[in-house]
């Protein structure tokens, strides 16, 4: 997984063959300030369920910055099934029922 600094207005990129717009050829960036981190289910104290591959687990891990994920109300479960490698976000943002 990498980013980059998007430097080029999105509606300015081509779009391949399925209509997605591709990715721009901008500044990679290794450095992050701030993640946001999609998940599946999540608890507020900030455990996280994603689709199981542990791809963001492995990203999270090595970047110290902190994590934040956004979420509904019917994504908070009081506690989810977690693993050793699982990382936990620093925290859930969400509208409560």
């Amino acid at each position: 997984m990498h980013f980059v600094k998007l430097q080029t207005p999105l509606q300015s990129l081509p779009k391949d063959k399925y209509g997605i717009r591709t990715e721009p050829n901008d500044e990679t960036i290794d450095e992050f300030e701030l993640m946001i981190v999609p998940g599946r289910a999540f608890t507020s104290c900030g455990k996280r369920c994603g689709r199981g591959g542990g791809y963001y687990d492995r990203f999270m891990e090595k970047n110290a910055c902190p994590k934040i994920a956004l979420a509904f109300a019917e994504q908070i479960f009081d506690d989810i099934p977690t693993e050793e490698h699982d990382q936990k976000v620093d925290l859930v943002v969400f509208k409560p029922k």
